[in-house]
Order: structure tokens, then C-alpha cells, then sequence
């Protein structure tokens, strides 16, 4: 058996987070616009083991209460939501939007 630590990396953190394990949010793919830690490396400061084991350990004390449901599934929503009432669709405002350009440049020509 080895006696080394465990090495941390921020691969090993984004997966906490995105399965849920953190408590923060439910678990489910989330593709970041930047991966976690490729601000620091980009900064020549790439993140220590240890500073990513400890980021884990905080991370890792958030209680999610065992659920992990994935907030997509339409059946997991609240009661009421998207129930807003009725709307008026985009394209109808975009119609009449382009309706009154259509008419206000004709008045001027007239």
C-alpha cells in the first residue's frame, strides 16, 4: 500500500460540484465557457494539490441531503412553475414593432 497522499486536481473538483456531492446544486452536466482552474494556469498560478484538496474538503462539507435529482426533468419542477399566464410571442411584438416602422416611414414620404 502506498503511503504518498492522494494528489487533488480541479478535474477531481468540477466533478464534485457537477454530481452533486457539494450540496450547491443538483448533479448534472455543466459545461463551463472556462474550465475550473484555467484562469490560474493561465496566470502562470496553477493550483497547488493541496490548495485543490483543500478546496475539496470546503467544498465537500455541504449536505445536499442525499438527493441528487437533475432540475431539467420536467416532472422535478415546482408546482406552478412556468405558469406565468398567457404571453404574446416574440414574433407577434416583432410584427407589430415592424408594422409601425412600416407605416411611420410611409407618413414621412407622404
Amino acid at each position: 500500500m502506498s503511503t504518498e497522499p492522494e494528489a487533488h486536481n480541479v478535474a477531481q473538483l468540477k466533478d464534485d460540484i457537477d454530481s452533486g456531492r457539494t450540496g450547491d446544486k443538483v448533479g448534472g452536466f455543466d459545461p463551463g465557457a472556462a474550465p475550473l482552474g484555467t484562469d490560474e494556469e493561465a496566470g502562470g498560478a496553477s493550483l497547488t494539490s493541496e490548495e485543490v484538496a483543500l478546496a475539496r474538503a470546503q467544498e465537500g462539507g455541504r449536505s445536499s441531503g442525499g438527493a441528487n435529482h437533475n432540475a431539467a426533468e420536467p416532472s422535478l419542477q415546482p408546482t406552478g412553475a412556468g405558469d406565468s399566464g398567457p404571453r404574446v410571442g416574440p414574433a407577434l411584438i416583432g410584427a407589430a414593432v415592424g408594422a409601425l416602422l412600416v407605416i411611420g416611414a410611409l407618413v414621412l414620404l407622404l
